[in-house]
């Protein structure tokens, strides 16, 4: 009787595992665009995404890896469709040196737009078109919610229109001064070895 409680304890405990679908991360901010937009990198290895659903979406976006290139590094090759990929499936990209951008692409097929994570200058409306969250929900995952309008197409910016998880990634926002202070040191040690 002991041995079949045990067995019934895994079971479920197993089941719920895999039916216990995870959760998006609200946008704080919903109607107002993120003002700075977040880069993510790789960690070191393998980068696996998990496609957690299409949210409020009705238009056909297709989630794709712009840069480096890979098997999924156009809309015609996506690693997820919106509005087919069922949710909680699990895509493997392969394995990225330590601290390779990987720049994700967001094709809206219906009003014909892609969107990238990063900066708002890879935009065409110079928009932030990708929620970034680090440590999603605390496992070392990295979320990302798009929104998938620009504001010329009446775009609600509450970035739930396609949401995924990565592994292997984290989302930093570049910060010129270290980039500056990295740079003074180096000139730095070439003026002292010069002497």
């Amino acid at each position: 009787m002991k041995n079949l409680i045990a067995t019934l304890t895994l079971l479920l405990g197993g089941f719920a595992a895999v039916a216990a679908p995870s959760s998006p991360v609200p946008y704080p901010n919903p109607g107002t665009h993120i003002a700075t937009g977040v880069s993510v990198y790789a960690s070191g290895g393998d980068v696996q995404v998990t496609f957690l659903g299409k949210g409020v979406a009705t238009y056909t976006d297709l989630l794709w890896l712009s840069s480096p290139g890979s098997a999924y590094s156009s809309p015609s090759t996506p690693i997820f469709n919106n509005q087919v990929s069922p949710a909680n499936s699990v895509v493997d990209l392969g394995s990225f040196s330590a601290g390779t951008e990987l720049v994700f692409g967001m094709t809206d097929q219906n009003v014909s737009q892609t969107f990238y994570t990063g900066s708002a200058s890879r935009n065409p409306d110079n928009i932030v078109h990708a929620y970034v969250v680090n440590n999603y929900p605390a496992n070392g995952s990295t979320y990302i919610g798009f929104e998938d309008l620009s504001t010329n197409n009446n775009a609600d910016f509450n970035y739930t229109d396609v949401q995924f998880t990565f592994t292997g990634i984290t989302g930093a926002v570049p910060e010129p001064s270290t980039v500056a202070l990295v740079g003074l040191g180096a000139a730095g040690l070439i003026i002292r070895r010069r002497k």
